[in-house]
């Protein structure tokens, strides 16, 4: 069977005059015939003799290896790198190099010299492929003329079993002469990385200095240039990281040609972008907009509503589940786009704005619909990527100290821990029957006994529960939040006082009865006793302390220097004099100083007989709506006393303050940072007085069926 049969071997190829031809394309409808003749087992017997006998290095071919998650280890440790040198401050070099046609341009005298002087392939296998390769012959017809038979001499069969590690086999050569000019970056877990990687025909150079990454390419350039086959300096990219920040300092050149920086020009690779921000900003947003317009764009279709929920489900969301799993996302922007989603999925199915995304998703409730959540498919790849880079059979990447990233709000890191510690507890537990099942009837893997890719299917599993436990209790928070359907509600609307319209507005600040009764001055009293309680303790604390003595001191100044002046803060208005005093309208009719004839009674009074100052406080407790017109309506009551006062030569100032549950209280807190109080004071005051507010209007509001009103000193 050396030669092997003769039709086997032989293609008739027809092209157009203005077609592209690739010899790979032409060799396919061979791999089939061989395919049959080399079997199956063939090609695992070759890969397990290649890498138990360490020629391939999975750390830095990963493509065509079995038990590799080769594009996603790849992709991480490119990232892991560059996020490094960038938080460190550090120096990285990052070439991607793409070779031309590398599939239909490797030699087989490359593959030859490969099995032959470098792995030490038997010699009756190493007929066989002469073989295979050596009888291809190809011939051309167009409309004008039929070339002769051809052999071909390089190029590797599309679909062909062996043909995937005869190419790996032959790249590893060329990899490896430029792995042996220098070693590769170190991450921080102090694991040193390869300074070539490669996935297929797909080569990166990582680097600590652009000089190590000249020898690689100087190194690469010879071997691909004796094997005939020549890189794609245009399509290829460079990335110099110079202390932390992306730099085209220095040029690198492969095969004459320049490689083009980063800046500008970002690169593809393995399904990720890279560009010169050295992070995924750019890249969220470009999902986002992915978002948008493609749901834009299903709900243009036209087609029924059902049929629109059919395309995103079965279209637009697998294309989602990569990209997020690569790029650092963090769960509150996946829980954005997802809220996207949800408004264009209640309208395309009828249903009310108000429907929850509970009913969209869930597993357990009595409708369940043909939808997947997005967070939960973001959240499973998370644990997915996770769980590879964690138990992964490279030392190189286990060991490297990958971070998977996705916010403050949700760590994949600890669910996949707590998955983890939820299947060892299922292990104790055991086999456990539901319902009427009988014994033996269910089985499930156990966690101790399951291999890596059972282990990581059921952590995903476990994640898929957390989040449909999840929904379920939001599912019980939203029957409790709609309890109140279910109360026995008043008969008519009545204020049961007045017997009219019973509103809140009308309850808290208009109906007559509860001003009569007083009601609503316990509840001004309640809010303006936390301020008189503040004011009458800074007041007594000022005229305690002790006026403080100036020391003079010496400041010295260097030479050819010049010194500058210090100015001291403001104290505030409390804190000039130390013979306050203070009236407040509480329990006793307030009586206004010996300062002008008024039969008005303000609220607060504080005046110094010293300084001859005086400041009136007046408070209000209004509708939110009407805080405007009181304010107003106060100001004008005391316009005129506080003409008087100035006229018996006192300087005045009146504060009016508006508090309500509902408002934001600026003029207190103007207030009180005028008279000196310190900050951590005046948040304390706001928030005491604003939740006395709050208490006693939920008080008022709960006594409006009590005809009767005994008003008492605290708001319960």
């Amino acid at each position: 069977m050396e030669g092997g049969p003769r039709n086997c071997q032989e293609s008739q190829i027809w092209i157009s005059t203005r077609a592209q031809w690739n010899p790979v394309q032409g060799l396919q409808e061979l791999s089939e015939d061989f395919e049959a003749f080399m079997e199956v087992t063939q090609t695992r017997r070759l890969t397990t003799y290649m890498t138990e006998n360490q020629y391939i290095d999975a750390s830095v071919q990963k493509l065509g290896i079995p038990g590799f998650s080769g594009c996603v280890e790849h992709t991480s440790i490119i990232t892991q790198l560059i996020r490094e040198a960038k938080i460190n401050k550090k120096d990285l070099i990052v070439i991607w190099l793409d070779l031309a046609y590398a599939y239909g341009t490797i030699p087989h005298t490359l593959i030859q010299e490969a099995l032959e002087e470098h792995y030490h392939i038997t010699e009756h296998f190493r007929r066989l492929i002469k073989s295979y390769f050596s009888g291809i012959h190809l011939r051309f017809t167009t409309k004008t003329f039929t070339t002769s038979w051809q052999e071909l001499q390089k190029g590797i069969v599309t679909g062909c079993t062996i043909s995937i590690i005869l190419f790996v086999m032959g790249m590893n050569m060329i990899i490896r002469a430029g792995e042996r000019e220098t070693r590769g970056p170190k991450t921080s877990s102090n694991i040193r990385q390869p300074p070539n990687g490669g996935f297929m025909d797909d080569l990166t150079i990582t680097t600590d200095t652009h000089v190590q990454a000249r020898w690689i390419l100087t190194a690469l350039e010879e071997t691909a240039t004796l094997a005939r086959m020549t890189f794609k300096p245009r399509k290829s990219r460079s990335l110099i990281i110079k202390k932390g920040r992306v730099t085209r300092q220095f040029q690198l050149k492969i095969q004459g040609e320049e490689i083009p920086t980063i800046i500008g020009n970002p690169i593809k690779c393995l399904g990720k972008w890279f560009d010169e921000s050295l992070g995924d900003k750019g890249n969220i947003r470009r999902i986002e907009q992915q978002v948008q317009e493609g749901m834009r764009c299903i709900d243009k279709t036209g087609l029924p509503g059902k049929f629109k929920a059919w395309m995103y489900q079965r279209g637009l969301l697998p294309r989602l589940v990569w990209p997020l799993m690569l790029y650092e996302v963090s769960n509150s922007t996946v829980e954005r786009m997802e809220r996207i989603i949800n408004r264009h999925l209640r309208r395309w199915l009828g249903v009310p704005r108000s429907f929850s995304a509970v009913g969209l998703y869930s597993r357990t409730a009595k409708l369940q619909l043909p939808l997947s959540s997005l967070v939960e498919e973001f959240k499973t790849g998370k644990a997915k990527l996770t769980m590879t880079l964690k138990e992964s059979k490279d030392d190189k990447v286990r060991l490297a100290g990958v971070e998977v990233r996705t916010g403050r709000k949700w760590s994949a890191f600890k669910a996949v821990d707590e998955a983890e510690c939820r299947l060892r507890h299922k292990d104790i537990v055991g086999t456990t029957a539901v319902g009427r099942q009988g014994l033996g009837t269910s089985k499930h893997t156990l966690w101790k006994k399951a291999g890596v890719t059972e282990r990581r299917s059921l952590v995903q599993k476990e994640i898929r529960s957390s989040e449909e436990e999840r929904r379920q209790t939001k599912a019980v928070e939203l029957g409790v939040q709609g309890a109140w359907t279910r109360w026995n509600l008043v008969e008519t609307p009545d204020c049961p006082l007045c017997g009219q319209r019973g509103t809140l507005q009308h309850i808290l600040t208009t109906c007559h009865v509860v001003l009569s009764q007083g009601r609503y001055t316990w509840r001004h009293n309640q809010v303006l006793r936390k301020l008189a309680d503040v004011l009458e303790k800074e007041r007594k604390s000022v005229r305690s302390s002790q006026p403080r003595s100036k020391h003079t001191q010496i400041r010295f100044v260097r030479e050819g220097e010049t010194m500058t002046s210090r100015s001291e803060k403001s104290t505030g208005i409390i804190r000039q004099t130390g013979d306050w005093r203070l009236e407040v309208n509480l329990t006793q009719r307030l009586i206004f100083p010996d300062i002008v004839p008024t039969n008005l009674r303000p609220h607060t009074v504080l005046w110094s007989p010293g300084t001859k100052k005086v400041i009136i406080i007046e408070l209000t407790v209004p509708w939110e709506e009407r805080c405007s017109e009181a304010h107003e309506r106060k100001r004008a009551k005391y316009e005129a006393q506080l003409t008087e006062c100035r006229e018996q030569g006192w300087h005045n100032g009146t504060t009016l303050l508006r508090l309500d549950a509902e408002d934001s209280p600026h003029s207190l807190w103007r207030m009180l940072s005028a008279l000196g109080l310190s900050s951590r004071t005046r948040r304390t005051v706001v928030q005491r007085m604003a939740k006395a507010a709050e208490r006693s209007s939920c008080w008022v509001w709960m006594k409006k069926d009590t005809s009767s009103w005994t008003p008492t000193t605290d708001a319960q």
